[in-house]
């Protein structure tokens, strides 16, 4: 009986192929001619595109850059790589931002384009603020952040920083741009007192136990950690008062919590006599 009922269904199920068999055919057809009419548009697509992307309405000719300092804009353009030929399309501007922040004087940048052929370029550059001195020439920002060589224009510019080696920077960085951010600003006090129109600041080293010496050009002014203001008050008193009395300082040690101080006294100069005569 089981049998019977196997062999019955079979024979319903060969029926029903054989009639859905020109429908299913049909299907397929169908669906290759859509397929391969999908492929034969998706590659025209591409082609067009092809095409349109080298025609010259879309080469980038309309840069924008904005101000910069110290890069030119033949440096910028061959720096991202960018030249006649570079299309709208095809311009990668994630890589050409990589190479443009491998330069050490810029500390952002990013690049947009806009339909069909500009290219805005937004650059910040590092501002120099002092040089440090150690085993060769660093030009420092105001974080204290050495970052590249000056030039031979940049030097005598910007305050000089001495007392740090490179095994200090490499040792312990933070604690390096903390005393280089320190000598900046006592750079920038020091140029805002008088004492400043007539001597001016040689450097400031960096001294053991966190201290700051200025040397003021053959004269050495040993400030101590802190209270700088009231320090460089009483050093520009001292100065004062041996030029009443025809003499200069070889070096002064300010001490840290009362108003005395050693100086060694020296005859003054020629050339400082008479500089101080004329300011008389």
């Amino acid at each position: 009986m089981s049998n019977r009922f196997t062999r019955h269904e079979n024979h319903r199920i060969l029926d029903a192929l054989k009639r859905t068999r020109p429908y299913l055919l049909k299907a397929l057809k169908y669906s290759f001619f859509i397929v391969f009419f999908a492929v034969i548009a998706a590659f025209l697509l591409y082609k067009a595109a092809l095409f349109v992307q080298q025609l010259p309405h879309f080469q980038l000719t309309q840069i924008e850059i904005s101000p910069t300092r110290y890069l030119e804009k033949e440096q910028i353009l061959q720096a991202i790589g960018l030249d006649k030929e570079s299309n709208y399309f095809q311009f990668d501007t994630q890589s050409a931002t990589q190479s443009l922040l491998s330069f050490p004087w810029i500390t952002s940048a990013r690049i947009t384009t806009e339909l069909p052929n500009k290219m805005v370029i937004s650059i910040t550059e590092r501002e120099a603020a002092g040089i440090l001195v150690s085993e060769s020439l660093y030009l420092v920002d105001s974080l204290g952040v050495p970052f590249a060589h000056p030039s031979v224009n940049q030097a005598p510019k910007l305050p000089l920083i001495t007392g740090l080696s490179n095994a200090d920077l490499e040792n312990d960085s933070n604690y390096s741009r903390e005393r280089i951010m320190n000598a900046l600003a006592l750079a920038r006090m020091y140029e805002r007192t008088n004492l400043a129109k007539t001597r001016p600041l040689s450097d400031i080293a960096l001294t053991a136990g966190d201290q700051y010496d200025l040397h003021l050009g053959k004269t050495r002014v040993s400030l101590g950690k802190g209270n700088f203001a009231i320090k460089l008050a009483r050093t520009e008193a001292i100065l004062n008062a041996l030029k009443d009395r025809n003499l200069d300082a070889e070096y002064i040690l300010l001490s840290e919590n009362h108003p005395r101080a050693i100086v060694k006294e020296k005859p003054l100069s020629n050339r400082n006599f008479d500089a101080f005569s004329q300011e008389r």
